[in-house]
């Protein structure tokens, strides 16, 4: 299986910050988002609850045509149950790869539904601590092109690749590979993963617990 397409080597790790004014643009209702990737790509946001603004986004702005997201924060309550849905098609004129990379999609606290990276995601974080073993899955599903392949170079400045999750995730299905992260789901008996499908490899490197999927509960079909 060949992964090119969503690995960007010339990415660089750097301070991450707002997003400025006018880069990104918004619906009027504030539940999609467009701008144009590092490599042109024109990028699509969609959410399902909540509303869109910069302060919600931290970037890479050093690209020469358009914004590396390195996080996009989620936390308020406003999002709870969110579906997030990032898509990516070729610019005619500045080119891509019909990909995007997402570093770091905090949820925080609370549960989101279902999640679609058309790329690679660096690290999610969703769940909320006093959840209900009846209550909704932390994680409705999950759905991305890999994990982890760009070695933490999407990420913000100081963010590690541990994605922890508190309660049920639903299907994580990854269409390549992962790497060096840890997808550490906790919550008892309900820290579990309903189903677990990757279509490349699972990849460890030389930090601990890399390439490793962890429940404290159980994990379904493999």
């Amino acid at each position: 299986m060949k992964l090119n397409r969503s690995i960007r080597p010339t990415i660089e790790t750097l301070e991450s910050r707002i997003a400025p004014a006018g880069v990104i643009s918004y619906s009027p209702d504030l539940k999609t988002a467009t701008w144009n990737d590092v490599d042109g790509d024109k990028v699509t946001l969609k959410v399902s609850k909540g509303q869109l603004d910069d302060t919600l986004f931290e970037t890479d702005q050093t690209q020469p045509y358009g914004l590396l997201v390195t996080k996009l924060d989620l936390t308020d309550a406003t999002f709870a149950g969110v579906n997030v849905a990032l898509s990516a098609v070729r610019d005619p004129l500045f080119g891509g790869d019909n990909t995007v990379n997402l570093g770091y999609l905090d949820a925080t606290g609370h549960a989101v539904g279902k999640i679609a990276i058309g790329g690679d995601l660096g690290r999610i974080d969703a769940g909320d601590p006093a959840f209900r073993p009846r209550g909704p899955m932390s994680i409705g599903s999950l759905n991305v092109l890999s994990i982890g392949m760009l070695d933490g170079a999407s990420l913000p400045s100081g963010v590690t690749q541990t994605s922890e999750i508190v309660g049920k995730v639903g299907p994580v299905n990854v269409r390549g590979s992962v790497q060096g992260i840890l997808f550490n789901v906790t919550g008892g008996a309900n820290g579990s993963i309903a189903s677990l499908n990757i279509g490349g490899s699972l990849i460890g490197t030389d930090d601990a617990d890399s390439g490793r999927f962890s429940t404290s509960g159980r994990i379904g079909p493999i």
